[in-house]
């Protein structure tokens, strides 16, 4: 059959309108067809998976015919059939709508064929390894689809397809990436060493050289490159760098990072610490690799980047900052001295780090503006740097002394520090400052000698310096009240030996910081400008503290001895008196044992006063006890007399005394109810004769002992009730 166009040509000086129309609608009904058969055609292809290369093909032919035919109707209408526009313009309306619509529609089906070929020239780039051409052909369906996608997508059913070839293209092309990356980026880790070898191409099963710089281009075009990076920093980071930094390596390169690869070879040595000159130069050895392999590979394409970075530039951003970080724990902080005179010594490290910066710079891997240079920042804020690692030895070293036992003691040192101070110039002399003599624990001692140290480190700094150290000084002591009293809290309740021992270090560290502030505010003023340097308000706290544990562990052991003493009513019995023995020579015994506890321990003042404290308990109960008994015979008077008088003959050697001086006195002067204890001990072995001259007419010492009340009630227990005994309660007034 002749073309239609041919038809057109040959009778184009004597169509009528109709017949024009007639054939332009013709044309728009074939090229629908084909339209459709096109879609039919890709939606079996993409959608149901069918193959339909002949039918394609022969297609694409057609629409090529089809649009030379619409070319020469176009040119027909406008040549021939302008003249006649005001004779018939409606006719030549519908005659160019008809003509656009077939147009449109073939510039539609054009597309979808341009996306088939770019389909298929991505497919056969993927398997003969051209990615870059097959990244160029995904990006043209891409174009082409989201261009039909905005115009017509309602119109064509098979673009959801197409659509989802293009995503399943894509992840085969990253999936092969992949495969090229381990190929070309090859790990071999071991327990002795770690091996990185990199190959600048390769080839698999005679095919053509793939070239690492083509794969990383792709990678970067599909926006997979940073993701892939990530992880090989990751592992460069764990594998490589940590080793060097934190212990000592062997370090080796090999190749020149063609076909047959460049290695760098990690042998794992002693787990001990390098200088920092021996980490930064191999450092800048396996970097030096990294930039030799991965230089010259700039990134384009992608909006996430700039235009002008390269491969080291977006590598560096990915590695630098945690190296940084490894570099500044594991490596500067070691180094930095904790004090001033070692500083000549730190010149060197400053020096190898601006030479490494320099060089990361020059290399690419960090920007030129410095805004990376923080480990040259932090090398070079010697001040800062220097107080934050002091501060952090200070509080750790504090921390130790005050976990450790408190048991281990020592005796406080009577030499003290220099003091100038009013009361000297007042005459007072320096025993009025002198610590008491007493047992103190070896961390307060320490903790006490720390203290000084900040101190005279703060009086020889900057004022930067100053203000830290003083700081921590004081933070020192916080810390001191906040962990102590909870780390020690079973030994302060259960071991009177350690609530007396932390009794005394609260008071020993109190009577430092007392004018520990004032010994140094000349040497600290210039420093410190307008700021106190005291210690005082930490005084009543530490001595609060003190007196708290110790008088916790008083109330544990009243409780103790008066528990010890509850024999009830056994006194009334005489068959009780073992018990009743047994009872007060426990309670003797446990004061013993805190005399050979405290004894040594506490100064001579406290211990007297808490041994005299806990025998007053004692004593009181027992009088309380036996001036309420409203039956005491004869017999368990006596025994009673030979029991307490254990109490009586030991009591007084639990005190400490002055040189030979006698313990009577110490026990009169702790214990007032020791005569009321001496005069029960009379009453019980009394006639009623002794009692009248011992009361004598409410003047003589049972008269100072006990009230009224009470010796009536002892009359009336001890003895029967006679005629001779009214008459003595008469005379008790």
């Amino acid at each position: 059959m002749a073309s239609i166009v041919t038809e057109i040509l040959s009778s184009a000086g004597q169509l009528q309108r109709e017949e024009l129309i007639d054939k332009i609608k013709a044309l728009n009904r074939r090229i629908a067809d084909s339209r459709n058969q096109l879609v039919d055609s890709l939606g079996d292809r993409y959608d149901d998976f069918l193959p339909s290369y002949v039918r394609t093909t022969e297609l694409a032919s057609r629409l090529a015919t089809y649009s030379n035919e619409i070319q020469t109707l176009t040119s027909l209408v406008e040549n021939e059939l302008v003249p006649q526009v005001q004779e018939s313009s409606e006719e030549f309306r519908e005659v160019r709508r008809q003509l656009s619509t077939a147009t449109q529609t073939l510039h539609v089906v054009n597309r979808l064929v341009e996306v088939h070929d770019s389909l298929e020239a991505s497919r056969t780039s993927l398997v003969s390894v051209h990615f870059t051409d097959a990244v160029d052909s995904l990006d043209a369906v891409m174009a082409v689809v989201e261009g039909l996608s905005s115009s017509c997508g309602d119109q064509v059913k098979v673009l959801s397809g197409l659509k989802r070839e293009c995503t399943v293209q894509r992840e085969k092309l990253i999936h092969g990436l992949g495969e090229v990356w381990k190929e070309c980026i090859v790990w071999d880790v071991s327990e002795e060493s770690v091996q990185l070898t990199i190959h600048g191409s390769t080839s698999r099963r005679g095919e053509e050289t793939i070239s690492l710089k083509d794969v990383i281009q792709a990678m970067h075009r599909l926006c997979y490159l940073q993701s892939k990076l990530r992880v090989f920093a990751r592992r460069l980071h764990a594998q490589v760098l940590s080793p060097i930094v934190v212990r000592k390596t062997e370090l080796s390169v090999a190749g020149k990072g063609d076909a047959t690869g460049a290695t760098v070879t990690v042998v794992l040595g002693e787990a001990v610490r390098p200088t920092p000159k021996e980490v930064f130069s191999k450092l800048t050895v396996v970097l030096d690799f990294l930039h030799r392999l991965m230089a010259d590979v700039p990134l384009k394409g992608n909006s996430d980047c700039s235009e002008d970075e390269s491969l080291t530039m977006l590598l560096g951003r990915m590695v630098c900052e945690e190296m940084y970080d490894l570099v500044i724990q594991n490596c500067l902080l070691p180094a930095m001295p904790v004090r001033r005179k070692d500083f000549d010594g730190y010149a060197e490290v400053i020096e190898a780090v601006t030479l490494f910066q320099e060089h990361l710079v020059a290399i690419d891997l960090v920007a030129a503006d410095g805004g990376d240079g923080g480990i040259l920042n932090y090398a070079q804020n010697v001040d800062v740097v220097f107080s934050n690692k002091t501060c952090q030895e200070i509080l750790a070293r504090a921390r130790r002394l005050m976990l450790d036992d408190l048991y281990d003691s020592m005796v406080a040192p009577l030499s003290e520090p220099p003091v100038e101070s009013k009361e000297d110039a007042a005459g007072l002399g320096k025993c009025f400052l002198r610590f008491p003599v007493c047992h103190i624990s070896k961390s307060s001692y320490g903790l006490v000698r720390l203290l000084y140290g900040v101190m005279e480190e703060a009086a020889v700094g900057t004022p930067l310096g100053a203000t830290r150290l003083f700081s921590t000084a004081r933070n020192v002591v916080e810390l001191y009240l906040d962990i102590v009293p909870n780390y020690h809290k079973d030994g302060l309740e259960n071991l009177p030996q350690q609530s007396a021992i932390l009794h005394n270090d609260c008071m020993y560290i109190a009577h430092h910081l007392t004018t520990l502030g004032q010994q140094f505010q000349g040497r600290l003023s210039n420093l410190l400008g307008s700021k106190t340097v005291t210690f005082v308000d930490f005084v009543p706290i530490l001595r609060n503290l003190g007196f708290k544990v110790f008088l916790e562990q008083m109330r544990n052991q009243r409780k103790l001895l008066l528990n010890l003493l509850d024999f009830g009513n056994m006194v009334e019995d005489a068959k009780s008196t073992p018990a009743i023995e047994r009872s007060v020579k426990q309670c003797v015994l446990q004061l013993q044992h805190l005399q050979s506890v405290w004894t040594d321990v506490l100064p001579f003042n406290v211990y007297n006063r808490a041994i005299g404290t806990l025998v007053e308990s004692v004593v009181e109960e027992i009088v309380r006890r036996i001036v309420q008994l409203q039956d005491l015979p004869a017999d368990s008077a006596t025994n009673l007399i030979a029991i307490f008088g254990l109490l009586k003959d030991r009591a007084p050697l639990l005190f400490r005394v002055v040189s030979d001086g006698p313990h009577s006195l110490e026990i009169q002067r702790h214990v007032p109810k020791w005569t009321r204890f001496q005069e029960l001990l009379l009453l019980l072995a009394a006639s009623m004769a002794d009692i009248l001259d011992r009361w004598a007419e409410g003047k003589g010492p049972l008269a100072q002992a006990f009230a009224v009340d009470e010796v009536k009630q002892m009359i009336r227990a001890l003895f029967q009730n006679t005629d001779r005994r009214a008459a003595v309660l008469s005379k008790i007034k």
